[in-house]
């Protein structure tokens, strides 16, 4: 059951940030009642949307009540439990609400691994990385493999700059995380873009950018989005190309940023996915 949304439909958004805020802004002009669910009733989307759900984004009672408010539930953040997600993949398969995108994207992309391990079965580029189950690490293994600086990145949870660390000498290499995670070849002198791509229920895309992504050494946090990107024509379309290849790949419904590395020599990487509405847009 395809679910399209028209004026008088609502729309409910796990997460009440500033991103939500600029999604229920879109919602109401078109005509789209908007329903977010977040921790805290003054959250920034608080002053657009129709509603809010005060709830963690793990609370099951929360999220129930959410979906039988709405006609289709997406997301403003990617760290929503897996049970929740769980939870609304079964509502969905029972045809009572549209989740976009998909439960099972959410899951698997919200799993840096998983991600990953998915690029990589797809022939998307992407750093080279291996897989830490946490533990014991060989850290001479590590740098062997991938030289220095090394990065690594939680599996699950971070987002922002948080749960990403980059180890840049020796030294640095007793404050591997164990825990599971991955640990890639950080991509020396490399530009950041971003290209957003819609997917419609008809599986038409619609590309924003790319917008280059001027990041914070220290936080890995975005201070800077320029769009468009100083990039060449021909990076540009390669970018476009490879989101395209991507959100087609991912087949569901649902906005995404792509995000991606541009090398000295104008290769074009696949760093992560977010799927979801961005600050690079």
């Amino acid at each position: 059951t395809m679910i399209e949304l028209a004026p008088g439909d609502t729309v409910g958004i796990l997460g009440g940030g500033q991103l939500a805020h600029f999604l229920c802004l879109a919602a109401r002009r078109l005509g789209v009642t908007s329903i977010v669910l977040d921790p805290k009733p003054d959250c920034p989307a608080a002053r657009s949307a129709d509603r809010v759900v005060v709830g963690a984004l793990d609370d099951l009672t929360a999220a129930a009540e959410l979906a039988d408010a709405c006609d289709v539930v997406t997301f403003d953040v990617e760290t929503v439990s897996p049970e929740v997600l769980k939870y609304l993949g079964g509502r969905a398969a029972d045809g009572c609400v549209r989740v976009a995108p998909g439960a099972s994207t959410m899951l698997m992309l919200q799993n840096k691994a998983l991600q990953k391990q998915w690029l990589v079965r797809q022939g998307i580029p992407t750093p080279a990385f291996v897989q830490l189950a946490g533990g014991d690490i060989d850290r001479r293994a590590l740098v062997e493999r991938f030289g220095l600086p090394l990065v690594q990145k939680s599996a699950t949870g971070g987002f922002d700059g948080r749960g990403v660390q980059i180890l840049g000498d020796e030294s640095a290499l007793a404050r591997l995380w164990e825990s599971a995670s991955i640990v890639e070849a950080f991509v020396p002198d490399a530009e950041e873009i971003a290209v957003l791509v819609a997917r419609g229920l008809d599986g038409a895309l619609a590309f924003y950018g790319p917008i280059g992504l001027a990041m914070d050494p220290d936080d890995n946090v975005l201070t800077t989005a320029v769009a468009p990107a100083p990039v060449s024509d021909e990076v540009a379309r390669e970018a476009r190309r490879l989101a395209s290849d991507v959100v087609t790949g991912l087949d569901t419904i649902g906005l995404f940023a792509v995000e991606m590395f541009v090398t000295p020599e104008g290769r074009v990487l696949v760093n992560e996915i977010s799927p979801r509405v961005h600050n690079a847009g």
